[in-house]
């Protein structure tokens, strides 16, 4: 009988700290501003940081992925990502999806005006930021996009996000929140050198959903694409009693209307929505009661890279492995373990993190497609630098490579 009174009376005591700690964040945040308050862009940055990073990681990175998907909606992106080549095989789409990850990782984690807290005094600081904006401005130097185009693509970073957090996550985001990624992703479509972006909201969710509705039409290239990229996101999963199907349903469920349309995927029962739904809620719901507030931050790349041995050229690896390894370091300790033990049990050798999936990581200038990795090294650095608004030394810079 006692040890079921303390059990009780430590669960009631674990729910009550839960609900004190729970909201600290956006208590403290919504103290320090408010919610109309003019934002610098590096203001806005650490604001969203804080909601990418601990407070809402897992539907922020959902609408992250939502929004590159929903890119395929648009014919006239579909037929330009389809000409690439670079997602016409599980392969390619999963360097590129690697490729993505670290240029949007790096500079939303990374101070985007190159400057820390701890930086030391010979002028290094951080220019990941610039670097990573710099680099894919050279890429996609190399193709005819349209400036609705990527106005189009940049809102959907934006509201994407907010989108999936308001309707799945534990919480909505602080209208303060709202205002920081808003801020944020405008100030890097600007380093982009995207023209006419709207400069309110409002204003520019307006503009995107009269554009989506206007455009977002089928197209057998937004079919292909859809279907090549939901392939890869499930190829970790068997085929064995449909799992892999019923999961490609699943995912089809949480499309709007208006894309699975235009991606021309099949209708799902009301059932498997709802469910879906309930899923989610219950997920949301448990974590808003039941779990304390993350302490260490969700992160794909590091926010500090650890010093680099002598003789060896500074790289930056992912933290978290997906489908396809890339720049994920090779396992050791209890990870290399697990790692054999998943061998013996047939998993696909090929998939195990080594050189060939490039596991000592990623340098920013060599980013993308593999017949680019080599090329433009110097006009990214100029960039970069343009970008930045000073040189840029240290480990990041092209002198820091190791020649051999």
């Amino acid at each position: 009988m006692m040890l079921k009174i303390l059990l009780m009376a430590s669960l009631v005591v674990y729910l009550l700290l839960v609900r004190l700690l729970r909201y600290r964040r956006l208590r403290e945040l919504e103290r320090i501003y408010q919610a109309d308050t003019k934002l610098t862009p590096i203001e806005a940055q650490r604001i969203a940081q804080v909601a990418i990073q601990y407070e809402t990681p897992f539907t922020l990175e959902l609408g992250v992925q939502s929004a590159l998907f929903k890119t395929y909606g648009i014919p006239s992106i579909a037929k330009l990502l389809r000409s690439t080549n670079q997602m016409s095989s599980l392969g390619n789409l999963g360097r590129r999806t690697a490729d993505t990850t670290a240029i949007i990782g790096t500079f939303l984690c990374a101070p985007l005006d190159g400057y820390v807290k701890h930086a030391t005094n010979d002028g290094e600081g951080d220019p990941r930021a610039a670097i990573a904006i710099a680099r894919l401005n050279w890429i996609h130097g190399h193709y005819n996009i349209s400036n609705d185009d990527y106005l189009y693509t940049l809102s959907l970073f934006i509201f994407e996000a907010i989108r999936w957090t308001e309707r799945y996550e534990w919480r909505p985001l602080s209208g303060i929140e709202k205002l920081a990624v808003f801020e944020t992703w405008v100030e890097v479509g600007k380093r982009m050198g995207i023209q006419d972006i709207p400069v309110s909201y409002h204003e520019f969710y307006d503009w995107a959903h009269n554009y989506e509705e206007m455009n977002m039409v089928p197209s057998e290239d937004s079919h292909v694409l859809g279907n090549t990229t939901l392939d890869l996101l499930l190829h970790g999963f068997p085929e064995t009693l449909g799992i892999r199907s019923f999961l490609k349903r699943v995912y089809i469920c949480l499309l709007d209307e208006r894309l699975r349309i235009a991606l021309k995927f099949p209708v799902q029962p009301s059932w498997l929505k709802s469910l879906v739904q309930t899923v989610l809620h219950a997920r949301a719901a448990f974590v808003r009661h039941g779990c304390l507030p993350r302490w260490r931050p969700s992160l794909h790349v590091p926010i500090d890279v650890p010093p680099t041995l002598p003789g060896k050229t500074p790289r930056i690896p992912f933290l978290h492995r997906e489908a396809h390894p890339w720049y994920y370091p090779e396992p050791r300790g209890l990870e290399y373990l697990s790692e054999q033990v998943k061998l013996k049990l047939g998993a696909e050798p090929s998939l195990y993190p080594g050189p060939t999936w490039k596991s000592q990581g990623y340098r920013l200038e060599e980013i993308g497609p593999v017949r680019y990795e080599n090329e433009g090294h110097e006009e990214v650095m100029k960039e970069a630098e343009r970008i930045l608004g000073r040189p840029i030394v240290g480990r990041w810079s092209l002198k820091a490579r190791c020649p051999f």
